[in-house]
C-alpha cells in the first residue's frame, strides 16, 4: 500500500499506526462518544447497501494531514481496499483490491535419507513462471509482488548469500522431542506468554534449537536466517529482509 501511494500520488507516508493500543507505533488515544454530532458519514464511498455506512471521527488531538485507512469496506463491486482522507476528513482517493487466480502449482515434499525437504528450486521456478503468466494479464505491468506462504520453515544463507541447504519442512520429525529439551530452559507457560500464542512442535524456535544441538557445523556456516516467504523475496529481489508479520 505504501508503494501504491507513492506510485499513484507521489506522496511518501511518514508514519504508520498499526493499532490504537497503548503499545502501538506513534499512537494516540481518544475517547469517542459514538452519539456525538462530530461523527460524519463517509457518503462519497459506494458501498454495498446492506452495510451501515461508516462514520468518521477526527480527534482535535490527532496530527494534521492526510490519512489512509485500509481493510474490508465491502465496496459495491469488491470487498477489500483502502481510502485516503484529506485533512478535513473528505475522501480524496480510493483503491480497490481485486483478486483473480491466474495459475497454481503443486508444492511437493521429498524424503531424502531421514529428512523431509521442500523442493525450493522447483518452488522458485514455479514462482518465476507464475509471475510471467500474471504479467500477461496486466496492461501497465506489475508494480509490486507480495509473498504469503508458510512462515515456520526457513532457509539459511552463507556470507556469500547462497542457500546452505534445501529448507526442511515442518512435517519432518526432527523436532518431535525438542520440546522436552527447550522446556528445561524455559517453561511452556512462559514461552507461550512471550509469544502471545501456543507453541507447537514444528515451530521455528524448536527447529533452530535442533540445529544448535545437533547441527552446529551447518549452523556455523550461516550468516542470515530468512523465513520461507522472505527467502522467496530474497531470490526475487536480492534484498535480505524479514517481514515482522512473519515472526
Amino acid at each position: 500500500l505504501k508503494e501504491k501511494i507513492q506510485n499513484d500520488l507521489n506522496i511518501r507516508p511518514n508514519r504508520h499506526i498499526i493499532s490504537a493500543g497503548k503499545n502501538s507505533i506513534n499512537s494516540f488515544s481518544v475517547k469517542v462518544d459514538f452519539e456525538s454530532e462530530k461523527h460524519e458519514e463517509l457518503k462519497e464511498l459506494k458501498l454495498n447497501p446492506r452495510r451501515t455506512r461508516p462514520r468518521l471521527f477526527l480527534s482535535e488531538n490527532a496530527p494534521y494531514g492526510y490519512r489512509v485507512i485500509y481493510g474490508t469496506f465491502d465496496f459495491d463491486d469488491l470487498l477489500h481496499g483502502a481510502i485516503m482522507l484529506d485533512p478535513e476528513g473528505r475522501v480524496a482517493h480510493v483503491w480497490k483490491i481485486s483478486q483473480k487466480e491466474v495459475t497454481r502449482f503443486d508444492n511437493e515434499q521429498y524424503l531424502l535419507g531421514n529428512t523431509l525437504y521442500w523442493d525450493f528450486i522447483k518452488i522458485m521456478d514455479n514462482v518465476a513462471k507464475s509471475i510471467s503468466r500474471c504479467s500477461g494479464y496486466i496492461d501497465d505491468g506489475i508494480d509490486s509482488i507480495g509473498v504469503d506462504t508458510w512462515g515456520a520453515d526457513f532457509g539459511l544463507l552463507d556470507k556469500q548469500g547462497d542457500l546452505i541447504f534445501n529448507p526442511v519442512t515442518y512435517r519432518d520429525k526432527r523436532t518431535d522431542d525438542i520440546g522436552k529439551l527447550v522446556y528445561t530452559k524455559i517453561s511452556k507457560e512462559h514461552l507461550d506468554s512471550l509469544n502471545n500464542s501456543a507453541t507447537y512442535g514444528y515451530c521455528t524456535l524448536f527447529q533452530l534449537y535442533y540445529l544448535t544441538r545437533f547441527k552446529k557445523k551447518i549452523l556455523g556456516l550461516a550468516d542470515k536466517y530468512l523465513p520461507i516467504p522472505c527467502l522467496i523475496n530474497y531470490f526475487l529481489s536480492g534484498e535480505k529482509t524479514v517481514d515482522p508479520s512473519i515472526l
